[in-house]
Order: structure tokens, then sequence, then C-alpha cells
């Protein structure tokens, strides 16, 4: 038997979305590879030139029924497969009777295809049958369309397989959804801007001296007056912080000066592995 729901994917979409609008190395991965794709343009090729002709005719009242260039709409196909390894492309019938010149001969007797929209990739569903064979597309629109569904309403559009293309890349075996390529490489971007964050915290405590006063001796110990003073003279400095110490007391501080961590290494590196995950070099980052 088919399966009797429907199935979300896998990967986190969300997540993908949140890398490609914060971080600037995915960014600007995701931008090369996407204008890579279209350094020659685009053209529909063919051996019989007036077939040739008609696809741009059927291209040119798309364009009037969708209003909005083709050229566009390409554009948006390759952000999603891009993004995400999948893109979802319904199929938009109607009447062209009114804009084509010719007779029109759709297949089954439906009305021929004047568009196509995509459907967001984070919010689609799929519904497969025994085969692993799509039946049905459906748009989660809100959260609230599980509860819809058990009161006998539906608040999500559906469309038959048939109705929808969808193109993907780097399927997994039994798996309806493309592998999007950032999937393997966020956790080491979260944790690139983490070893990050924490190299800021160390310039930003290793810049300002840690000053540290030691008051009196064994033989002529500190008088209160003196260690208020020294507090006195260090909250008029422009530090961190200080230590005021008696004469009984002494502090190292460790880490600082020569002993400071060098994070170089660990961000190179670090650095490195992002690159590799984004199919990147180091300097296109």
């Amino acid at each position: 038997r088919g399966r009797s729901s429907f199935e979300p994917s896998p990967y986190d979409f969300d997540r993908i979305i949140q890398a490609v609008d914060t971080d600037s190395y995915v960014r600007q991965s995701f931008m090369k590879f996407r204008d890579l794709f279209w350094k020659e343009g685009w053209d529909v090729v063919g051996e019989n030139p007036e077939t040739v002709d008609y696809i741009y005719q059927r291209l040119d009242f798309m364009e009037i029924a969708m209003k909005r260039p083709f050229q566009d709409f390409l554009s948006e196909v390759v952000d999603q497969l891009v993004k995400f390894h999948n893109v979802f492309i319904v199929r938009a019938r109607g009447d062209l009777e009114e804009f084509f010149p010719g007779k029109l001969y759709p297949p089954e007797g439906r009305k021929p295809i004047v568009g196509y929209y995509i459907i967001p990739v984070e919010t689609v569903e799929i519904k497969r049958d025994q085969h692993n064979r799509p039946m049905k597309y459906r748009q989660r629109i809100n959260e609230e369309w599980q509860l819809s569904s058990r009161n006998g309403g539906s608040m999500s559009p559906e469309w038959m397989a048939k109705d929808v293309i969808h193109l993907r890349r780097d399927q997994k075996t039994g798996r309806a959804f493309g592998t999007p390529y950032l999937t393997a490489v966020l956790d080491d971007v979260v944790a690139l801007r983490q070893i990050e964050e924490d190299t800021e915290n160390l310039v930003h405590r290793e810049l300002f001296p840690l000053y540290k006063y030691s008051i009196g001796s064994e033989e002529y110990p500190a008088s209160q007056a003196e260690i208020e003073k020294a507090a006195n003279t260090i909250e008029d400095l422009r530090v961190e912080g200080g230590l005021i110490l008696p004469e009984r007391h002494d502090v190292d501080v460790i880490g600082g000066g020569e002993h400071v961590l060098d994070a170089a290494p660990y961000l190179a590196n670090m650095k490195e592995r992002v690159a590799n995950g984004l199919g990147m070099f180091p300097l296109h980052l």
C-alpha cells in the first residue's frame, strides 16, 4: 500500500535560509555558484528551427500571462536549486486563445500551460506510493494545518504529482528530497564563528593591561588608607581592572603577556574546513 501521510523534508531548510542571509562566507559561496551557473546565459536549442521558434513564441505568451520576464523565473529556479538542491515548480494552466494566434492542442483535453510558479521549498511535503513515486505535493501554510485536517478541512493547498516539476540534486536512495550541499558545512560555520568570537574576546582582554599593586611588606604592613588610595588610583586609569594585594599575598596572572594562546592556527584550520565544505578555495572567501 502507499504511504498514508505526507512527509516533510529531513533537512532544515529554514536554517539554510538563515545561514545564507546572515553568514558572509555562506552567502559568498551561494553567490559564486549562482553567478557561475549563469556565466554562459541560456538558450533553446533544437534540430528543428520551427520547433525552437514555437517554444520561444510560447515563452513570450507565458511572460504575458505570468506578468514577469521568463528570465526572472529561471533566476528564481536556479537560486532555489543552488541553495536547497530542490525546486518545486507548479504548472499553471489557463486559456491562451485570446493571446495565442494559433490553435493549441493540450493533452487529455486540459487547458494549456500558461506559466509556472515556484512553491517555497521549506513549506513542501510529499506523499509517495509504495514504489517511492510521488503521488501528491502539499504546501504547509502554517502550523495549524494538522488541527484543520483533523476537523475535516484543509488549509494547505495540494497538487497532483503530474502538475509539479521537482528538480533535485544529490538525492539519496529512498529519499524524496535532494540533499543540500550546505547541510555538511553549517556546523563548521558555527564553530568558526565561535572561535572568531573567542579570539575577539581574547584580543579585547589582552589589549588593556591588568595592573597589580603590591602594598607594604612584612616589616611595614600596608595601612587601610594606602589600600584605599591605590584603589582610587586604579579607578582613575583607563584599564579593565586591577589587583591590590597586601604584603602577604601575591598573584600570577596566567594566560597574559607571552603566555597568550595563539588562535591563528585554529582560525586558519576552521576557515579551511568551511571553505572545503562550501566547495570553495579559502582565497575566494
